[in-house]
């Protein structure tokens, strides 16, 4: 393990966020957090075109820098474990830049409005993480953007508001 401290960023086009109890944009409580409070996602790490410091990913380099990267079984024993990522979305001095896409064009999320994506069903996602440096060896996952376009049901488009 380096004793260096992890500046390079993941980039990913075409991520896909996990559903279900993988997300907590809201920051409800959950069996991570019990108090609540902390906004967090989890993104495979197998999906999509992942770069680590502006190379293609080799998960051994992240685990070897110190990020906390999981690995969730397959439900086929012939596949291997997929790898993935939990993130933080912390608000604050320098917020994160969340854009939502829809037919209707692009919203800009606040901590007010991004408790919405956990239902969501999120057609494609590009994400920039950024490495917080915690203690030697060891660093946590931040969000810096996301840009997530959302699958819209076949009526989303008759009932258009324009006034909205």
């Amino acid at each position: 393990m380096a004793d260096r401290r992890v500046t390079g960023n993941i980039t990913i086009e075409n991520a896909h966020i996990l559903p279900g109890n993988f997300r907590n944009f809201a920051g409800n409580p959950d069996r991570f957090n019990p108090n609540g409070g902390v906004r967090s996602f989890c993104v495979s790490l197998d999906a999509g075109d992942v770069r680590y410091d502006g190379r293609p990913l080799d998960i051994d380099d992240l685990i070897d820098d110190g990020w906390n990267v999981k690995f969730l079984q397959s439900r086929d024993e012939n596949d291997p474990p997929s790898p993935f990522i939990r993130v933080r979305i912390k608000y604050g001095y320098r917020p994160p830049k969340i854009v939502q896409i829809t037919g209707r064009g692009k919203v800009e999320l606040d901590e007010e409005s991004i408790n919405h994506l956990d239902w969501a069903d999120i057609d494609t996602a590009d994400v920039i993480i950024n490495p917080y440096n915690y203690d030697t060896g060891k660093v946590t996952a931040y969000l810096q953007t996301l840009y997530v376009t959302i699958a819209e049901d076949t009526f989303a488009h008759k009932y258009y508001d324009e006034e909205q």
